[in-house]
């Protein structure tokens, strides 16, 4: 993998022009090349919006065997312990299904949690009993 600081994950700058608010793709990207730069972790994105239908021209639902709704947008394996990260924007809210999959993710011995920011990630994995730095 190729070496990088963690000021080349974030987005790029215009001098004298305000930034703005991140949308959850960018977070989930940077949340996921953070993540890529850890050795003892495995990490990839949850692709879930469905099927596109030409015939009804819209998406739809997976809802077959073994599918389910609620999982989290980011999933792997860190430090040999399965991972799912709900990504949201800051004061995003978890849907019934986000909330009730990361319950039964954690009930089960997994790391599960939401987060806007990799600080989120980090803060959240210190309570859990991880050291880790940004």
């Amino acid at each position: 993998m190729n070496e990088k600081t963690f000021s080349q994950l974030s987005l790029p700058r215009i001098p004298g022009i305000k930034s703005l608010p991140l949308e959850e793709k960018d977070i989930k990207r940077q949340i996921v090349q953070w993540f890529q730069l850890k050795t003892d972790c495995f990490i990839w994105v949850n692709v879930s919006t469905g099927i596109y239908s030409p015939k009804d021209n819209k998406f739809r639902k997976l809802n077959g065997f073994g599918m389910m709704r609620g999982v989290s947008d980011i999933l792997g394996i860190f430090r040999r312990k399965p991972l799912a990260i709900e990504v949201k924007r800051p004061g995003g809210k978890l849907s019934v299904y986000q909330n009730e999959f990361l319950k039964s993710f954690n009930a089960k011995g997994g790391i599960g949690f939401k987060a806007s920011s990799i600080e989120d990630c980090v803060k959240e994995l210190k309570t859990r009993g991880f050291e880790i730095e940004l």
